[in-house]
């Protein structure tokens, strides 16, 4: 495995785990293989040790299961939620003209985070899926094309960590301000340590 090899796969779970939770996801988390997997590929990757020491499997709980966390985090169905959405988290838009004045201010969809991702997907020739089409720019979507762009598009790929990934930190402040939704607390607090990194050494896909 190289050094790029372990980077994609880790993006490509954490990319999973934002999504609203499947059988397959489930099962992952449940059985522990899903902690395995992040543990490995950290090592590999030689990411703080600490960073990887909790494991999500125990932060999924009868009582208490990540599809309650998703909803509770996400879904608004209570308030405050905080989905994670990167339009949502910085100025709609640059344009002095953007209409109903809402060019500086925050915390609408389709932002012009959301315009460039539609942008990228098209150009790479994806298709956005129908359950993310008013929100190109879910983390879920960001994730999946910024592994893409390491495989395929060094250059771009840094561009995308620059520019995309610069509203985690406050997203991560947001959901600590929740209670009772640990398992997405400890995820982002683990994204936050692998995007830490300059992506550079696995762009280039040194051992």
């Amino acid at each position: 495995m190289t050094a790029k090899e372990a980077y994609i796969s880790m993006l490509t779970l954490f990319a999973e785990l934002y999504k609203y939770p499947d059988k397959d996801t489930l099962k992952q988390i449940a059985s522990g293989a899903a902690d395995k997997e992040l543990c490995e590929t950290a090592a590999y990757l030689a990411l703080p040790p600490e960073a990887y020491d909790r494991r999500l499997q125990a932060l999924h709980t009868e009582n208490n299961p990540i599809t309650t966390q998703y909803m509770k985090a996400f879904s608004g169905i209570v308030k405050p939620f905080y989905p994670p959405v990167e339009s949502l988290y910085k100025p709609w838009s640059t344009d002095p003209n953007a209409p109903d004045g809402k060019g500086r201010r925050r915390g609408y969809y389709m932002g012009d985070s959301a315009l460039h991702l539609k942008h990228l997907l098209g150009s790479y020739g994806f298709e956005i899926p129908r359950e993310y089409e008013n929100m190109p720019d879910h983390l879920a979507i960001e994730l999946e094309l910024y592994a893409y762009l390491v495989d395929q598009d060094s250059d771009g790929a840094k561009l995308f960590h620059r520019d995309h990934f610069d509203w985690l930190e406050e997203f991560y402040a947001n959901l600590q301000e929740l209670g009772e939704i640990p398992f997405y607390i400890e995820a982002t607090r683990m994204l936050l340590h692998l995007l830490a990194k300059d992506p550079q050494c696995y762009c280039d896909g040194k051992e």
